[in-house]
């Protein structure tokens, strides 16, 4: 028995959303699998809302469970798609116009990312950067939350779509490269949560009601939200260096542009050697920040390049030169 039969009046918000999110991902595919797969997923919502039901859940809890399996089952509708019938599929968009908006959109989702980071955590200011931090009005901490979020849940779908897409040409990479911004996502989902905390502690502090050992507390969890973000820039830039090399060995955008992807690299390891060794952490800020500004701008550049159409190859027609290039 579907949701159908019970009238769409009947839908909470969040089966609403869940089933329109259904009718996006599957639009243009064939009417029959389109239908069959909709169906499937009123089935679904209608089960889960009367099982859940008739077992005492109250219809908030219901709509909240709902919600939470949308979320984490966007991933996998996004792969589920595009196995099923391909990236052109009906909606006849060139596929490297595809990915160069991808590359595009990284450049916005990364900067975001990386942004709720910056507080000054050295011990002796960690007082003052708390206070500046308590003075910041309840809107603003939740908006900054939901941004972070936002660009954490749109990385991990972007990572399934660029599997999706590049697979063909290289297997290996191409489940690297997914793996690299799947997994900053989820650290980014990790740095919004360790961001509130903080900001709870903060506003603790401002109104007396913290212990005598918050300030060591809140440092403690700030610490640990600039690792995290930290890691998760890492692992941006390790995906974006994966991408150049898969454009580079399939032509799909000029292969002098590897150049940037190569000097962004050798600027983040230098900035390394910089820190292990010499000690000097103004510096080191310096040339990691050179060299993350270099693969932001390989990103800009592929990214238009490929979106203008200029790419020398589709990713849908060099499945030969595929085979002739095993990773």
């Amino acid at each position: 028995m579907s949701m159908t039969m019970q009238g769409q009046a009947e839908r909470g918000f969040a089966q609403s959303l869940a089933y329109g999110w259904a009718r996006l991902y599957t639009k243009g595919m064939t009417e029959g699998r389109r239908e069959h797969r909709l169906q499937q997923i009123e089935s679904d919502l209608f089960e889960h809302t009367t099982d859940r039901t008739e077992g005492g859940a109250s219809p908030s809890l219901v709509g909240f469970e709902t919600l939470e399996r949308f979320l984490r089952g966007i991933p996998a509708d996004v792969l589920w798609r595009f196995q099923l019938e391909g990236i052109n599929m009906r909606i006849r968009i060139p596929v490297e116009r595809v990915v160069g908006g991808i590359l595009l959109s990284l450049v916005v989702l990364i900067m975001i990312a990386t942004s709720i980071s910056g507080y000054d955590t050295a011990r002796a200011g960690w007082e003052g950067e708390l206070a500046r931090l308590s003075e910041l009005p309840n809107y603003q901490v939740a908006g900054n939350m939901l941004f972070q979020s936002f660009a954490g849940l749109s990385l991990i779908v972007l990572a399934a779509v660029l599997y999706a897409a590049l697979r063909g040409r290289s297997a290996i990479l191409s489940t690297f490269c997914g793996f690299s911004f799947a997994a900053a996502g989820v650290l980014t989902f990790v740095a919004s949560a360790l961001y509130g905390v903080v900001a709870t502690l903060a506003d603790e502090t401002s109104t007396g009601l913290g212990g005598a050992n918050i300030l060591v507390t809140s440092r403690a969890f700030a610490l640990a939200m600039d690792d995290v973000v930290r890691a998760g820039g890492l692992l941006s830039l390790s995906g974006i260096y994966v991408l150049a090399t898969i454009a580079f060995r399939e032509r799909l955008v000029p292969r002098r542009l590897l150049g940037l992807a190569v000097m962004s690299g050798g600027l983040v390891f230098a900035a390394w050697i910089v820190e292990v060794v010499a000690d000097k952490p103004d510096w080191n800020w310096g040339v990691f920040m050179s060299g993350a500004a270099l693969a932001m701008l390989w990103l800009i550049v592929a990214g238009g390049w490929m979106v203008l159409g200029n790419a020398a190859h589709s990713l849908g027609g060099g499945h030969d030169d595929a085979a002739a290039h095993p990773v």
